[in-house]
């Protein structure tokens, strides 16, 4: 029988998106259940590193957008390791998605917003 779960394997939509002001060269940490990340600088950040939330099931996907230039970007597991295929640079108001699959974060483009599907187990 499915459930209908959303990205943050619940019933529940997620939260509202995780809105940070950051400064150039500083790290931004998701919390566990982190679904939106919106950075909103005050202007170009030289350099920024994101790090995607800790603990994720399996099909989450994590967006990740900016209000302003992100000149040097490095995306991170919550452990610090690199995800591979992750820009370097972002765009204004341009999004990048991340998807946890099979044990590991992997970069998506375009990726549509709505529940997931995950069949329940007998």
């Amino acid at each position: 029988m499915p459930t209908f779960l959303f990205p943050n394997g619940t019933f529940f939509p997620g939260s509202e998106a995780k809105v940070v002001v950051p400064t150039t060269g500083t790290v931004v940490a998701a919390p566990k259940g982190t679904t939106d990340i919106y950075l909103k600088p005050a202007g170009t950040l030289a350099a920024l590193t994101v790090r995607l939330p800790p603990s994720p099931l399996p099909g989450v996907v994590v967006s990740l957008a900016s209000s302003q230039i992100i000149t040097t970007l490095t995306v991170q597991t919550a452990a610090g390791a690199a995800v591979a295929g992750a820009p370097t640079t972002l765009a204004v108001n341009t999004s990048v998605y991340f998807q946890y699959i099979q044990g590991a974060w992997v970069t998506m483009a375009n990726m549509p917003a709505g529940p997931a599907l995950a069949e329940a187990e007998a």
